[in-house]
């Protein structure tokens, strides 16, 4: 069984002391226990216990393990203490956490706080009347029953729970709950009173029909903390201006919350400020730099503006994606990615982008939308002027500068993979150049030309000559050469590579020139490795002559080409298809190619999906709190601030559910 899978739901069921007069140092603890997938399980296993101070880390002050605990249908139930007694120093605290393992697993997260039943352990001394009605022990009076009323006998005693040395009248370590009675008007008063109207008092209270905490001083000098909008609260100041003010006279930062202009607003004394629940943005924030930035408006969702001071390195906005080692995507669909920034379209209508850069190109080396390595070894930008001044849709390199030269090279400018093109390049002018070192263009493949094939040849004068390819209705290989007859006869050998590509299944045609007097010449044999040359009239002379051998391409006797690049209309199904969107008043027919075909349109199966569900991130829960009628005004110098009068909202997300896998 792979206890790895183990997902415990901490269910507190129920921490007690059993009912006897020896408190004998247990506690019953009921949980549950599920697979990975959530089906409760029937197993026996190990659990280690532990009692800790702290919520995390630290060192337990109580552990045992029990060895076999019996599960079935995913409910266990243990009894704390049966292997180690719990002794009562344990919950000397008023806060102990609760920290399970099961089997060989790490311990779960997170801890469970133990109810202040536990702390029963404390109480040992008192589980008889007999000890109450003296008095715990001590040297006092101790309790008396007037019948109405339960008093310590001896005004000078105090009162201990969970303490044996009370510093005041009545001291409670831990939590405890005070209750108002069962009748519709309740309330709950700790304080001095005068009469009704002079006291100094703090009031937990519900009057039928509103309910809050009431602080208050002598002569009824409010401070409020109350729905109904009475009053209120100053942190540092004694005129708070919000619902909450809070003030420190040290720094002279401040912050309000709940006015007529904005849910919360804060600012430092060196001048920056923000606020969350304004009338036209969610959350501001702003520097004195100039630096500002907002989210949720009504134009953008977020933005972030740069202020009049900038320096290199800074941006708008900024994201910061994988910070570690082991932080990494595993995919390029965009739920599998990683990154600082993501940008991503629920639905791809016309002239929407998941994340789009703009620029005036106002000056050269400046751009649109910019990535690249750290070090600017490679990068490219989409919308970039370069130090010519001239404007690229994109532009991308993958090469050191000149100072920088690299002894190795392995950056590549420009990489494009396509399944109908590879590429699609229009030029008005000029379609593509291309060069390089060791060669400026390279196609794996047949190259097909519509037009003339032109070289250019650099003359030593710095001219340049004008030479064209020949060309052929067959795929041919040629050589040529000269060689002298002896007595009037020669056999001319092939030249190796001339022999290792030309066709052996076609004949090779040999054309034989004399360059010197003679009786004329002819060709008697041609084979796969040469040919013999005889003089005429059995001459006999030892003339020089030259020769063309052209043959077949081994392997291209019968080449095999696509029949829609040769077809007469594939020029015009690539005009129709392909388009410059940069014109906005016509649209491409598209392309697509399928059993053998070049069509002209768009494949049904890119059409876009009427019925496909919304894969977008769920909204959190919107709770419209109650609010008071009249909030007072908050009045800010020194700044524009917002008057909406909309009501705030109180966002609230966000999951119990934990499981051992995502902790």
């Amino acid at each position: 069984m792979r206890t790895t899978a183990f997902v415990v739901a901490l269910s507190m069921i129920l921490l007690s002391i059993a009912a006897l007069a020896d408190v004998p140092g247990l506690m019953n603890y009921q949980g549950t226990l599920t697979d990975g997938d959530g089906v409760a399980l029937d197993t026996t296993v190990s659990m280690i216990f532990f009692i800790y101070p702290d919520s995390i880390g630290g060192t337990p002050v109580w552990t045992e393990t029990q060895p076999a605990v019996g599960v079935s249908s995913g409910i266990f139930n243990v009894l704390l203490g049966s292997a180690s007694a719990i002794p009562d120093t344990v919950f000397d605290d008023p806060v102990r956490w609760l920290g399970i393992q099961v089997g060989g697993d790490p311990e779960l997260v997170p801890r469970q706080k133990i109810a202040s039943v536990g702390y029963a352990f404390r109480a040992a001394e008192a589980d008889t009347a007999e000890y109450a009605r003296s008095g715990g022990g001590g040297g006092g009076g101790g309790w008396v029953d007037d019948g109405t009323v339960v008093r310590l006998e001896t005004a000078a005693d105090s009162v201990g729970i969970g303490t044996a040395a009370p510093r005041e009248k009545l001291e409670v370590k831990g939590d405890f709950r005070v209750s108002g009675p069962a009748s519709t008007e309740k309330k709950i008063k700790i304080g001095r009173y005068w009469d009704d109207t002079n006291y100094h008092t703090i009031q937990s209270f519900y009057d039928g029909a509103n309910s809050g905490l009431l602080l208050t001083t002598y002569l009824n000098g409010s401070i409020i903390l109350n729905p109904s909008g009475i009053g209120n609260v100053g942190i540092g100041t004694t005129t708070p201006a919000a619902k909450l003010h809070v003030y420190d006279s040290g720094s002279g930062n401040y912050g309000y919350v709940g006015s007529s202009s904005y849910g919360m607003y804060g600012r430092h004394s060196g001048g920056n400020y923000g606020y969350m629940g304004g009338g036209s943005y969610c959350v501001l924030g702003a520097h004195t730099g100039g630096n500002w930035g907002y989210i949720g408006g009504s134009t953008y969702s977020v933005l972030g503006r740069l202020g009049l001071t900038t320096s290199p390195g800074n941006y708008a906005v900024y994201g910061i994606g994988a910070s570690e080692d082991d932080d990494q995507g595993t995919g390029y669909d965009y739920p599998l990615s990683l990154g600082g920034v993501q940008g991503y379209n629920f639905n791809g209508n016309s002239y929407t982008f998941g994340v789009a850069g703009y620029s005036p190109l106002d000056s050269v080396r400046s751009g649109g939308c910019f990535g690249g390595k750290d070090d600017a070894h490679v990068w490219g930008c989409f919308g970039y002027k370069n130090s010519a001044g001239n404007e690229y849709g994109g532009y991308v390199t993958g090469s050191w500068a000149p100072s920088e030269k690299a002894e190795i090279s392995s950056g590549i400018g420009f990489g494009s993979w396509g399944e109908l093109f590879g590429a699609d390049i229009h030029g008005k002018v000029y379609g593509l150049y291309a060069e390089g070192g060791n060669y400026g263009l390279y196609s794996h493949g047949a190259i097909f030309l519509d037009d003339l094939n032109v070289h250019l040849q650099r003359m030593e004068d710095k001219t340049t000559s004008v030479l064209f390819t020949n060309v052929s209705t067959d795929v041919t290989v040629q050589t040529s050469g000269f060689s002298t007859l002896s007595k009037g006869a020669g056999f001319i050998g092939f030249d190796e590579d001339f022999r290792r590509v030309v066709s052996p299944d076609v004949p090779i045609v040999v054309t034989v020139t004399p360059t010197g007097n003679c009786n004329g010449v002819h060709v008697s044999q041609v084979t796969k490795d040469g040919f013999t040359v005889l003089e005429n009239n059995a001459g006999k002379s030892d003339v020089t002559v030259a020769f063309i051998a052209i043959g077949r391409r081994a392997g291209y006797e019968n080449p095999n080409l696509p029949q829609e690049v040769v077809s007469p209309d594939y020029v015009s199904k690539l005009s129709r298809g392909l388009h410059n969107d940069a014109d906005t008043q016509t649209d491409g027919q598209g392309l697509y190619f399928e059993n053998g075909e070049l069509h002209v349109g768009v494949h049904p199966s890119t059409w876009p999906d009427v019925h496909k569900v919304r894969d977008e991130i769920a909204p959190p829960e919107e709770i419209q709190p109650e609010l008071p009628s009249a909030i007072p005004d908050l009045k800010l110098k020194g700044e524009e601030r917002e008057t909406s009068g909309r009501t705030p909202k109180v966002n609230v997300s966000g999951s119990k559910k934990r499981s051992q896998e995502n902790r």
